[in-house]
């Protein structure tokens, strides 16, 4: 599990260290007092990369125990998460916000938790209605309208 460990550690510090080259070069960092857009993803990239660092370097050395990273077909789930929210983010501009985000959590639900019909159903328009008073009306973030567009 080691060798597992510190590969997630490496990627992570590459992840880290491209956010800070991107946060430094095209978003400009500014300063403690007038900060500017780069700020906070460089200094947050910085504690991944510091982090990711005492990850690897904890789990250095062979590994008692040896695993496989996954399980015959246990990848089959986060294949089939990563290709519905793929989907969601494709069709939100086209459909609107509330059928986009109704359907996402309805095949969520459906496909990946396993839920009954009853159950499913509920939490996909509650859910809706929810995200939707949230960052609509709480927060006044303008949500595509797709379809339900006049």
């Amino acid at each position: 599990m080691k060798k597992h460990i510190r590969t997630t550690g490496v990627f992570l510090i590459i992840v880290g260290v491209a956010i800070m080259v991107d946060s430094v070069m095209v978003l400009k960092l500014g300063n403690y007092h007038n900060p500017d857009s780069g700020f906070l993803p460089f200094w947050y990239s910085l504690l991944m990369v510091i982090f990711s660092l005492v990850l690897v370097i904890s789990n250095l050395g062979a590994d008692d125990r040896p695993q496989p990273f996954w399980e015959p077909l246990q990848w089959v789930n986060p294949l089939i998460a990563v290709i519905i929210i793929g989907l969601y983010g494709f069709i939100m501009e086209k459909l609107g916000y509330l059928l986009a985000t109704f359907i996402f959590l309805l095949v969520w639900e459906k496909l990946l938790e396993h839920e009954k019909w009853l159950k499913t159903l509920v939490i996909s328009v509650f859910g809706t209605i929810s995200l939707y008073l949230i960052f609509e009306h709480m927060l006044g973030v303008p949500l595509p309208a797709g379809i339900f567009a006049l």
